[in-house]
C-alpha cells in the first residue's frame, strides 16, 4: 500500500468522525431552538394570564365603587369569603405570572468567551464540534430543567386564575340571587358566568 493510499485511509474515518459530530450538533441546534420557543410561547401565556387577572380585579373593583357598599356589609358571611378566596387567587395568580416570566432563564447557544477562542483559532473542527456539542449537552439539559419549571409555574398561575375568576363570580351570583327576583337571576346568572367563560375560551386558545 502506498503513503498516500495510507493518509487517504488514515483520514476516512477521521472525516467520518466529524461528520458525525456535526450532525449531531445540528440536531442539538435544532431541539434547543425548539425548548426556546416552548418557553417563549409560556412567557407570552404567563403575561396574558396576569393582564386577565389584573381585568378581573379591575372589573371587580369598578363594580365595587359603584354598587352600594353597606348593603354589600349585610350579606352572609360566607359570600365575603368567597369574595375573598377569589381576590387571593387572582393576587396570587399576577405573583405568579410576573415570576415565571421574569425569572426566565435561557440558554440561546454559544457564548462570548467561546466565539473569542473560535476566532483566535484555538480548535481544529473536529476538536470545536466535540466541544460544541458538549456545550449543546449542557444547554439542553438546563434549559428543559427551566421549562419544567416554568411550566409548573404556569399551571399553577391558570388554575389560580380560573378559581379566582370562578370564585369571584360565584359570590356575585349568590349575592344577587339572594337580592333579586326570579325573572332577574335568570339574566344575571347568564351575565354573570361571561367571564368564566370568556377566561376559558380564551385559555384554550392559548
Amino acid at each position: 500500500m502506498s503513503k498516500e493510499e495510507q493518509k487517504t485511509n488514515t483520514r476516512a474515518p477521521e472525516t467520518a468522525e466529524r461528520d458525525v459530530l456535526a450532525s449531531a450538533c445540528e440536531e442539538s441546534r435544532e431541539v434547543l431552538d425548539h425548548q426556546l420557543s416552548v418557553q417563549e410561547d409560556m412567557d407570552d401565556k404567563a403575561l396574558w394570564s396576569v393582564r386577565s387577572a389584573v381585568i378581573v380585579l379591575g372589573l371587580l373593583l369598578s363594580a365595587g365603587s359603584l354598587g352600594n357598599l353597606p348593603q354589600f356589609l349585610t350579606l352572609p358571611w360566607y359570600i365575603h369569603g368567597v369574595v375573598g378566596l377569589g381576590v387571593v387567587s387572582l393576587l396570587f395568580s399576577v405573583l405568579f405570572g410576573i415570576g415565571t416570566y421574569t425569572m426566565t432563564r435561557t440558554y440561546p447557544g454559544i457564548g462570548h468567551q467561546r466565539r473569542i477562542e473560535s476566532h483566535q483559532g484555538e480548535y481544529d473542527r473536529h476538536e470545536w464540534y466535540s466541544r460544541l456539542l458538549y456545550d449543546y449537552q449542557l444547554w439542553i439539559t438546563g434549559q428543559e430543567a427551566w421549562n419544567e419549571q416554568n411550566g409548573f409555574y404556569l399551571f399553577v398561575t391558570h388554575s389560580l386564575l380560573l378559581s379566582g375568576t370562578a370564585a369571584i363570580v360565584l359570590a356575585g351570583v349568590i349575592s344577587l340571587y339572594t337580592m333579586y327576583s326570579s325573572a332577574s337571576r335568570i339574566a344575571l346568572v347568564v351575565g354573570s358566568s361571561v367571564p368564566v367563560l370568556a377566561v376559558v375560551l380564551l385559555l384554550r386558545r392559548r
